[in-house]
């Protein structure tokens, strides 16, 4: 269940998330980032980190509502309450560190099933660039054999 409680408090921590974010999903030249948001125990970095998902799903398209479920709890969003029919958005996978352990292994369960959908959609991408490669060269042929001109491209 979402929370109610108000955000408040980490405005300008938002501001940074959010700045990075438009760094990152520039489509004309994307710069990567990784943030991390580190502080003591208790001082909100969870509810930071789920105000910031809440801003991407209430602000960046229609499908991010659909994919990606709403996050109450924690800073993963169950990946079985994901639309996988509809296109990913955005990747979103969030750590936490602790004292003992390794953090990769244990959240890496959240971000398998969105990389798998991520290399489906390359691959379905590709898959849609060849043929319209080819059918810009079948056309290309059909075009020179209908008018009599030799082709000039290899």
């Amino acid at each position: 269940m979402p929370s109610t409680l108000k955000f408040c408090g980490r405005v300008s921590e938002l501001e940074i998330l959010k700045t990075r974010w438009a760094l990152a999903a520039n489509v004309k030249d994307p710069i990567p980032q990784v943030v991390v948001i580190k502080s003591e125990p208790g001082l909100g970095k969870t509810r930071l980190a789920l105000e910031f998902y809440r801003w991407l799903r209430e602000t960046h398209g229609w499908m991010t509502k659909y994919y990606w479920p709403e996050a109450s709890q924690g800073i993963n969003p169950n990946p079985h309450r994901c639309t996988f029919e509809v296109p990913i958005p955005f990747l979103w996978w969030g750590l936490q560190a602790e004292a003992q352990g390794d953090a990769v292994a244990r959240y890496d369960r959240y971000l398998t099933p969105h990389l798998a959908q991520l290399l489906n959609a390359a691959h379905v991408e590709d898959r849609v660039l060849e043929a319209a490669k080819e059918g810009a060269m079948m056309a290309l042929d059909v075009a020179t054999s209908v008018f009599h001109v030799g082709r000039f491209f290899p």
